[in-house]
């Protein structure tokens, strides 16, 4: 029975080193199986298998990012070996390896430009063959005695001949445009990688101690920066009778400057570029204020600590899959939540986000219709959803379908301390909502030393719609800011009132095709010579 390695994390700063050009180590390539990914960077996990001889020996496994926090470096596995020390080193002599999308490409190119080497040549063979039977032609035209029905079937031969080789030439000459401008976009997208490439990559170093040959089997993780993940969301209300549909999605993304295919996926709602330590109050002071002296300072950054992400079981697959939402098993810790995805994914280098399925959840909500027409003379259509805390849902940008149209864009905002998250899902032409100025019933009188002036609006809503709709209205008077000037509020229609803020709001049931009117009068008093603003 082999040995489990003895495991040694060892913490080496920035330390990094150019390989050794006498006493190389021997090399592997790792396997990489898994990815758990913060909302800023992630930790890698990969394999690496090799057989090492009796005594000191160095592996190195190659290509790894120099992206990487090399205090994040663990090494792991079975062996008869000790791990005696752990490094990462960089490699400027050896560029990124070149992954399989790429080779693809390169396959590709050779055979489009072997498809386009055929149609030149079929192209110039029927370009000859047509100057052929030209002079053919020639030759025949000019000899005498010629039958006519001889002559007739050269006619036909060379119309039906001529007519056949343009056609030809016609499709190979669109052909070959197709071609040509395939071949154009594959070298663009091989020179843009070829330049990617030409940064140099590292490595990390394990030395090791064995009593005799053993085969080594490593488990390597570390944590690289340019990478993470942001929460998007598509939301989806049948009509107003049903739950909302809430899709929880991921776009993640990685610029490692290699591509990660066919690994497993684990989300994490950590954020370690926060870091972890509790503020701390310091003393303060006051005193009189002192001349700024300006001076340069470098900025001081303290690393990240090694985060090993949890890895979760994997759900059983649902009978009727329909995406990787089906293959998430959820799970909650004290200070962040895991999405453990079991199906495999392929998450390119670049500015290019992956757009991954993390849960789908019906969530219960009322619905109701707000409007303000003072300021839209729309009403919006807000659900309100309930018990949303544990849906474990972040900030995020959230796409809004209604009754199967998309009706544009919100941001789900879930840094609040309501029981219900608010959701706006459009405007609503359906309920129609007026505001106009009653010149009738407004005023201006001359009292005094004084102007007393009145106003008053008034607001109809109708609801057109063939279901009741529960409808918020508001609106405001004004309140001085001048003792020189008084508001007095006569008319609010039955709205509730906010003293200190003057805002009005009325909640509403609108039966089908109903109408109802509410008036606002106030009147304000101010001096004679002065002027108001409301």
């Amino acid at each position: 029975m082999r040995n489990i390695i003895f495991f040694l994390t060892l913490a080496w700063g920035t330390l990094s080193a150019a390989f050794s050009q006498t006493n190389s180590p021997q090399t592997v390539s790792p396997t990489l199986t898994h990815a758990t990914i913060f909302l800023n960077r992630a930790e890698l996990t990969a394999t690496a298998k090799t057989t090492i001889q009796a005594g000191e020996q160095r592996v190195l496994v190659e290509n790894i990012p120099l992206t990487i926090d090399p205090n994040s470096m663990q090494v792991t596995g079975t062996g008869n070996a000790i791990i005696t020390g752990v490094r990462f080193v960089r490699d400027y002599l050896r560029n990124a390896p070149r992954p399989a999308n790429i080779q693809r490409l390169d396959d590709t190119l050779r055979t489009v430009q072997d498809d386009i080497a055929a149609a030149e040549l079929s192209y110039s063979v029927l370009e000859e063959e047509k100057k052929l039977i030209l002079i053919n032609k020639q030759v025949s035209g000019s000899a005498s005695g010629v039958k006519v029905t001889e002559l007739k079937e050269l006619a036909n031969f060379y119309r039906e001949r001529l007519t056949d080789i343009g056609t030809k030439l016609l499709r190979i000459k669109e052909q070959l445009t197709a071609w040509k401008e395939q071949e154009k976009n594959i070298q663009n997208q091989l020179s843009d990688w070829q330049n990617r490439r030409k940064q140099p990559t590292g490595g990390i170093e394990v030395s090791l101690t064995a009593s005799a040959r053993t085969t080594l089997n490593l488990d390597i993780s570390y944590v690289v920066n340019g990478a993470g993940w942001r929460p998007v969301y598509d939301l989806r209300v049948k009509d107003t009778q049903q739950p909302v549909s809430l899709s929880y999605k991921a776009q993640v993304y990685q610029n490692t400057g290699q591509n990660w295919e066919n690994i497993k996926l684990t989300l994490s709602t950590y954020n370690p570029a926060l870091g972890g330590n509790k503020p701390e109050l310091t003393t303060q002071y006051v005193d009189f204020p002192q001349p700024i002296v300006m001076r340069r300072e470098m900025a001081k950054f303290s690393a990240a600590p090694a985060i090993k992400g949890s890895v979760v079981e994997a759900a059983a697959p649902m009978a009727d899959v329909q995406s990787s939402a089906d293959f998430t098993q959820i799970e909650v810790n004290d200070l962040s939540v895991t999405f453990d995805i079991a199906l495999p994914y392929d998450i390119p280098t670049g500015n290019q986000p992956q757009l991954v399925d993390i849960a789908r959840h019906e969530v219960p909500a009322t619905f109701r219709h707000f409007a303000i027409p003072k300021l839209d003379q729309d009403a919006f259509l807000v659900a309100q959803l309930s018990g949303w805390e544990k849906y474990n849902l972040l900030n995020g940008t959230a796409n809004v379908y209604f009754q199967g149209t998309y009706v544009g864009e919100t941001q789900l905002t879930t840094q609040n301390t309501n029981d219900t998250l608010t959701l706006s899902l459009g405007r609503d032409k359906k309920v129609i909502v007026e505001r106009e100025r009653l010149n009738e019933f407004s005023s201006k009188r001359f009292i005094g030393s004084n102007i007393r002036e009145t106003v008053t609006y008034r607001i109809t809503v109708r609801n057109t719609k063939p279901e009741a709709v529960q409808l918020t209205l508001e609106d405001q008077v004004p309140i001085s800011q001048n003792s020189d000037i008084e508001v007095n509020v006569e008319e609010v229609s039955g709205a509730k009132r906010n003293p200190e803020t003057g805002k009005l709001s009325w909640d509403i049931n609108l039966k089908p095709n109903e109408n109802r009117t509410f008036d606002i009068r106030f009147e304000i008093k101010y001096p004679k010579g002065r002027t108001v603003v409301f």
